[in-house]
């Protein structure tokens, strides 16, 4: 298979996905609530005389309980598999957790609980990407 066939299966799989949120979207009324959340209540024509002033508890409700539940900055632990490995869980201890901040982990998740709490799941994204440099091999050091 190229890498053309593979792109195309992959990009194929991501236009899967989104029409199934869509239809997920359309079934489940996440609209709604999320106008609930930003305070935009659909009063109807009937009612519109009325000197009520709707009250988002939406918001408030979403935002207590997110501050009950996610109160802490998130920490990785490593646990090595054996004492061989001690050094190597420290290392990458270290720069995972680095990375949570520079990455600003703890706003995306924060994002995430908010969708779930609206609409019933939220989603991360995460990925990879390295740039990489020339590393010298023993052929290259004997060269010299």
């Amino acid at each position: 298979m190229s890498k053309k066939d593979d792109v195309n299966k992959w990009l194929k799989r991501i236009s899967n996905a989104r029409d199934a949120r869509d239809e997920e979207k359309n079934n489940r009324s996440w609209t709604r609530f999320l106008d609930y959340y930003e305070g935009k209540y659909n009063i109807s024509p009937l009612d519109q005389h009325m000197k009520i002033i709707p009250a988002n508890y939406v918001f408030g409700y979403v935002h207590t309980e997110l501050a009950r539940l996610y109160f802490r900055d998130p920490h990785i632990a490593v646990n090595p598999k054996s004492m061989a490995y001690i050094q190597r869980a420290k290392l990458a201890e270290v720069a995972l957790n680095y990375l949570v901040t520079e990455l600003s982990l703890k706003n995306q998740i924060t994002k995430a609980l908010i969708d779930t709490f609206l609409i019933g799941h939220g989603w991360l994204k995460y990925g990879y990407s390295a740039a990489l440099g020339h590393m010298e091999t023993a052929s290259d050091v004997s060269k010299t």
